[in-house]
This record gives C-alpha cells, structure tokens and sequence, in this order.
C-alpha cells in the first residue's frame, strides 16, 4: 500500500520508531521476568538553573507563524525510489501563562487561521488541520527548555508528532543573566542535542540571538531516549536568529524568530534514507497582561488531554484507528486464550506481541481491563498474571487504573500480585484521583513488601503528577514520603523513601537530601545523592561535584556521577574530566567512561578518552576508553 502524504511528513520519527522497537525486541529480557518495581522515574534530563526566570501569570502573547518543510524519502538498491513531499503552513499562534512553580512553567497554546498546503487527499488536508486546530498545553523548564505538550485526546499520533517538531523548533533555552554565550542540551521532535547560543555581535543592543544545533547525542523512540549509534547516522544543521526584548518577564521577551533546519537520517542498510529541509519564522504581532480563561486552566486537568513528552515519541498504538486494526477484532478470550498457550520456548517476543495487543484492547474496551481484573483475582499462572498487569499498566488509561487499583485493595489476593499491581500502577503518565489515594493508602499497608513497594510507585507518581501540572497533588505525594522518611524506625526504611523521593524529584526535598548526604552512613548518603538526580535548584551541581570529588566512599562517589548522568552534560565537563582522570577507583573512571560515550563527539571528550586509553592503570578502563575512539 502506498504510503499517504501526511504519513510520509513524519516517517523520519516512524523509522526510527521502527528501529527502536526492532533493537528492544532484540534486546529487551521476557517481560514475564523483567521486574515490576519502578526504581526510577523517567529519565529526563532536569537542567539545575543559574538564574531565577519569571514568567508572569496571564500574559498572552500573539505572533505570526509560517513555515515550510519538505520531506524525502529515498528507497536504496540500483534503481531507488525518491518520494517528496511539501508542506507548508502559516497560522496565528497564541500562547499565554498558566502557571508557574520554582521547576516548570506551563502555557497555554493555539494555532488560528490556519492555512496548510499539501499535495494528496483533501481529506487528509483536513483532517490535519482541524487537529492542529485543537488548543494544547506547552510545558517547559523555567529557562525556556521545552518539556512535554499536553494534547487533547483526540489528536492523533501523526498531528502530535507535526505539533512537538513545530514547538520544539520555535524554544529558547535563557543563558545565565549577563552572558554573551551559552550552551545548552535540549531535545526536539528527533532527539536530545547540544546547543550553542551566543549575542550577535552586529547587533550592539545585545538582544539579538544566533542559535546553532552542535549534533545529537541520543534520538526519541517509541522505548524512550536511545543512542544515536543504535539507530543510525543523523546529519544536518540547524541555526535560528532571535530578537529579544529587555525585561525580567520571560514571556514576553521573544519578538521574532527565524530559522533554518536540515536533517538526513541513515538508518542503514535495507532502510531507507529521510531527510528533510523546513524554515520557519515567527513574529510578535500583540501583547497583553490578563488572567487565564477558565477553559484554559481546565486544560491542565481535564481527562480529555494527555501528557505527551519530548523525550519519547507517541506510539502509533496509542491512536484508537490503529489499536482496532491491530486487534483485527480479537476478544479478550482470544487474547486470553493465545496468552496461555504460548510455548515454552518463546524467547519473550510472542508475549511482547500479545501484551501490546492487550494494551490496545483495554484502550478501546475499557471494560475488558474489568474482566482482566477479575480473571486475575480469580486465579491465573503467574506468567499470564504478569502479562496482563504490565497490559493494563501499558494501556494508560483511566480503566487499566481502576482496575489495577481494584486488585491492589483486595487484600485476599496474594502478596505477589497486589505488589506488581501497586508497582506497575506507579508507572502511569497520568495518575487518576483514584490512582493517587490508592497509593496514598498503600505506603501504611499492612503487608511490609506492598508498602515499601507502594513508596516507590507514590514517588514515581508524584514526578508524573508535577509533569502533568498537577503540583498540589505532587506536593501531597511528596509531603507524604517525606513524614515517612522522617519517621524511619531503621536505615534501611530510610533508604527506602530515599529512593522515592528521588523518583518525585520536588525541590523542596533539598534541604533534607543535603542533611543525609553528611550522614556517617555511606548507604544513606549514596541514597541521597542518587535522589538528587531530578531535583533542580541552584546548588545541587555543585553538591553533586563536591560528592564525586571529595567524598571518601566508592559507592558515593559513583552515586554522583550517576546523578550526573541526568543533568546537562556540558557544565560537568571539566569535574568529569577531573574525575576520570584522578579518582582512584575504577569503578568510577568507569562509571564516567560510560557517560562519555553519550557525547564522544565532543572535543573535549575525545581528548580525555585518548588520554585515559593510554594512561590509565587499569586495562578494564583502558580498554573502555579505546572502544569508544574507534
């Protein structure tokens, strides 16, 4: 079947959506052994702010919008095929200041008089539009760094895909007050790349801004964030210039906007090649000061909209047309019934097969996660159990919740199964009330391995809630972890709602991360500097410096350069580099090599990894470091 025209406008994400999938296939263990327990949130960098950026609640902002994208596609082999396709777009796009908390700031966002040319069906054309069409949420780190987007539920996988490549295009990540140049790591429709920002030095006012992409490090799958060499070559430039204006409010300091972006992909052999060239412009046309309109708080809330993070691309499963010609009409019965019969021999891809399938029947058939319940409740072998809980964990949605919750408060069933159903519950987007009150119980179960398990799915939860906007319940969710830490009876109760308060991520944790990593445990300080992982604030790179350099445990030691590994790269080079070269155990020069191979590309790191390859006394890190020059 012939690709359509708007198909072939996001196939770059599509392909590497495919790879992604075919390397985890590949990779990934049976998920009938893979455990259950959220160790960890999500792994999104949280970049730890120089300066304090304000954004003043209610301020709208109008500009004028065009831009042009033309997309190929290149077949390989002696007689290639190369389709193209133009589109282009010019539309009204509104935003305006819904919140705003010490982490993230959230807009509201609309594109208005749309006109969108495109070759193909007409249909199609309009359909694209009337999505584009749907207000959204853009939610970015106070510096401007673009986080995730909340899309009404309606909008498919391809519309979002158009909306993310658009606004991530259109974001400017603020350097620290007074700087003439600044770099910055951040992600778009692609990947996560390097950026490079610097004052335009024709321009005396010190307000115009050239913007220019350095490489990717990691590019956005379906699995999340993956190496730029498990999926292929990606090429290309991108360079924006920026007119600010001056001012403490951020949300009004952009006045215009032009870029231009070139991106090929190579996948490799037997796939195709995509690439595509777009520009774009923006420009101020009016502004004003003034309270947000209740249906665009309701946005924030509303169960009609879905969380749609920049790190990972919106599975095509997630589109209802698609779940059902997934499905080709099969019944939870057959599902069911496939699920048990599956050979001993499977090597974890025919139950993968089986439980994506669930996970889209549940999304359509909200009451078949009810009978998945009770069928679990009344008794299933346990590689059938398993299955089904991480389905409607998978399916994120409101009905896989409430089933999941309804399992977790029958306390007849098993130990085992109610905590899978409280971890895997831990491990939704976008935790329901019910979800949250649930887990708010669990944490003071009577059975110890629910509650411990509870803790940490409540941490998870609470770093969704803050994602979802939803900061009062994050900050009960945090408040809660926090009375339990402090009421600890033992070290090892301590440890455990350390690691929950790392999955949350709230600043407000600081204060007491900082007590514990002075503790005479070397346990609860590594604990402690693991959590300081998400937590943005001004002073936690330079703890976590401190920690890798000075701290006199190992497993401190490398605990810091873990937390690292979630924060932007750029400004720890010279620690790392520090770290790599004079630590005197190798379990921690190592622990650095691995970071470095997420940005072997950069002269810096390639300059320590020569040096390491030849100098280091341990051959293990030595031939580490040689790997990655090759």
């Amino acid at each position: 079947m012939r690709i359509r025209p708007w198909q072939l406008l996001l196939l770059l994400v599509v392909v590497l959506s495919a790879l992604s999938l075919w390397h985890k296939r590949h990779a990934a263990q049976s998920p009938s052994d893979a455990p259950a327990t959220p160790l960890s949130s999500s792994a999104l960098t949280t970049p730890a702010a120089t300066t304090r950026f304000a954004w003043s609640i209610g301020t709208r902002q109008v500009y004028k919008l065009s831009t042009q994208r033309v997309v190929h596609l290149r077949g390989r082999g002696p007689e290639p095929t190369d389709d193209t396709f133009p589109l282009t777009l010019t539309a009204r796009y509104t935003t305006t200041v819904l919140q705003q908390d010490d982490v993230l700031v959230s807009l509201a966002a609309r594109l208005d008089d749309i006109q969108l040319q495109m070759p193909g069906d007409p249909a199609a054309r309009t359909q694209l539009q009337n999505a584009l069409g749907r207000p959204f949420v853009q939610v970015h780190e106070s510096n401007g760094k673009l986080r995730s987007l909340r899309l009404h539920r309606d909008v498919d996988a391809y519309a979002r895909g158009f909306v993310k490549a658009l606004i991530a295009s259109l974001q400017l990540v603020r350097g620290p007050s007074g700087a003439t140049d600044w770099q910055t790591q951040e992600l778009d429709a692609t990947g996560e790349y390097s950026a490079s920002y610097r004052r335009d030095p024709a321009h005396s006012d010190g307000q115009h801004i050239q913007k220019t992409r350095q490489s990717y490090q990691q590019v956005r799958s379906a699995a999340g964030l993956m190496a730029v060499a498990q999926l292929g070559q990606i090429t290309g430039a991108l360079t924006v210039q920026l007119q600010l204006a001056e001012g403490s409010d951020e949300a009004v300091r952009l006045i215009q906007a032009e870029g231009r972006d070139q991106l090929t992909v190579d996948p490799g052999k037997d796939m195709p090649i995509v690439s595509s060239e777009s520009s774009f412009s923006l420009t101020r046309i009016d502004g004003q000061q003034g309270s947000p309109q209740p249906h665009e708080l309701a946005m924030l809330t509303s169960p009609d909209y879905t969380l749609s993070p920049l790190q990972m691309m919106d599975a095509l499963d997630s589109d209802r047309r698609a779940d059902e010609q997934q499905l080709k009409g099969a019944s939870l019965a057959d599902l069911m019934q496939a699920l048990r019969a599956l050979p001993a021999t499977d090597n974890g891809s025919q139950r993968a097969e089986l439980q994506t399938k669930l996970s889209a029947l549940f999304r359509t058939q909200p009451d078949a996660a009810k009978q998945a319940a009770a069928a679990i409740a009344a008794g299933l072998p346990e590689p059938v159990t398993k299955t089904l809980l991480g389905s409607l964990s998978g399916a994120q949605s409101a009905a896989g919740q409430a089933a999941l919750v309804d399992l977790l408060n029958q306390r007849s069933l098993s130990s085992a199964i109610r905590e899978n159903a409280v971890a895997v519950l831990g491990l939704s987007d976008a935790p329901t009330e019910a979800t949250s009150e649930a887990l708010h119980k669990a944490v003071r179960d009577a059975d110890p391995d629910v509650r411990s398990t509870a803790a940490l799915a409540l941490g998870n939860a609470a770093g969704a809630q803050r994602q979802q906007s939803q900061v009062s319940a994050a900050e009960a969710s945090v408040d809660e972890l926090i009375q339990l830490y402090q009421a600890a009876q033992t070290e090892d109760e301590q440890l455990l709602y350390l690691q929950a308060l790392g999955n949350a991520g709230d600043p407000r944790t600081l204060p007491l991360l900082q007590t514990a990593t002075q503790s005479q445990s070397a346990a609860i300080r590594s604990a402690a500097t693991q959590a300081l992982r998400f937590v943005s604030a001004t002073s936690v790179d330079a703890l976590l410096v401190q920690l890798m350099e000075q701290d006199s445990a190992v497993e401190v030691r490398r605990a810091a350069v873990f937390s690292i590994s979630f924060r932007p790269f750029l400004g720890f080079v010279a620690s790392l580099q520090k770290a790599v070269l004079a630590d005197k155990a190798a379990p921690v020069r190592q622990d650095v090599i691995q970071l470095f191979a997420r940005y072997k590309q950069l002269p810096a790191v390639q300059q320590t990894l020569r040096s390491v390859s030849e100098r280091d006394p341990s051959p293990e890190v030595r031939r580490a470091a040689s790997e990655l020059l090759r």
